[in-house]
């Protein structure tokens, strides 16, 4: 009877030990075959960490254009320059004499009257622009111009300040008066330099105009914010027409523009082609008198 004990107790133990080892082999084989359950998954999922875009990235939106917006050509980002006071401004030594300015709230559409005493020739300059291949514009002011001279600032100012006749140095005795006549014609000319001015200030008033870049070239001048009852209003001219030609100038460059501000301040009447947003172009006449 112990003996049929025994055997039956060896049975059971038997049998437990090979369903332990039957379910161990189960679960082995489980993790090695089987794919990870949604829960695992979930767990070794790592969000990655939050990166800028690169420029890349960001020139597709341009590429498309989803809105048709104006492409303009970025403008340099000039570092910021404590501003020098004007009792440390000395007057320039470069053969220039200022004949009038046009200021604008916008630095970029202010114009100066200036002329060459070495060439005789007048020049309408802007915020940028090189003179005699020494200084640049670097700020246009109601009655004078601040230079750049070799990392240096001057200014030139009117002949009329009388900061500027402080100045200038003193006529020797033996010097002879300028004789009447070229006083009267240096009048007449700064008049009608600053009739000119008045007119390109005027229009410049009217409208803020943008060069308009395509492909990184110029190719005109695209107007906005017109004032209601402006004389470019009164002309035709629209939000977003692009003016690419005055009196036969094409403007496909800064200096061309400035040309171009020039001819309108000269001439009482004058003739622009204007693209429209259509692709049409058409000619507009317009009068200042």
């Amino acid at each position: 009877m112990a003996a049929y004990l025994s055997r039956a107790a060896n049975l059971v133990l038997f049998c437990l030990c090979c369903w332990v080892m039957a379910d161990a082999a189960n679960a082995v084989l489980a993790a090695v075959l089987l794919p990870p359950t949604a829960d695992a998954a979930g767990a070794e999922l790592r969000v990655p960490p939050p990166r800028a875009r690169t420029w890349g990235e960001r020139q597709v939106i341009l590429a498309r254009n989803l809105f048709n917006a104006s492409t303009l050509l970025p403008a340099e980002v000039a570092e910021i320059e404590p501003e020098v006071e004007d009792e440390d401004l000395q007057e320039t030594t470069l053969p220039l004499r200022l004949l009038g300015t046009a200021a604008a709230q916008d630095v970029m559409m202010a114009r100066a009257a200036i002329e060459d005493t070495e060439e005789r020739a007048r020049l309408i300059v802007a915020v940028g622009d090189r003179v005699k291949d020494q200084a640049t514009v670097v700020r246009i002011e109601r009655r004078r111009v601040v230079l750049a001279e070799n990392d240096a600032r001057r200014v030139l100012s009117l002949d009329d300040d009388p900061e500027v006749l402080a100045r200038l140095p003193k006529q020797r005795g033996s010097a002879r008066p300028r004789p009447r006549t070229n006083r009267l014609a240096e009048r007449m000319l700064k008049n009608k330099l600053g009739e000119a001015m008045a007119k390109q200030s005027t229009i410049l008033q009217q409208a803020r105009f943008l060069p308009k870049y395509v492909d990184g070239a110029m190719t005109g001048l695209q107007v906005n914010s017109i004032k209601a009852g402006s004389l470019v209003e009164q002309a035709g001219i629209e939000n977003g027409d692009i003016i690419i030609t005055a009196n036969g100038i094409a403007i496909n460059s800064p200096q061309a523009s400035a040309e171009a501000f020039e001819e309108m301040g000269d001439a009482d009447e004058f003739e622009l082609e204007v693209s429209r947003s259509d692709g049409s172009i058409i000619p507009i006449f317009i009068t200042t008198q």
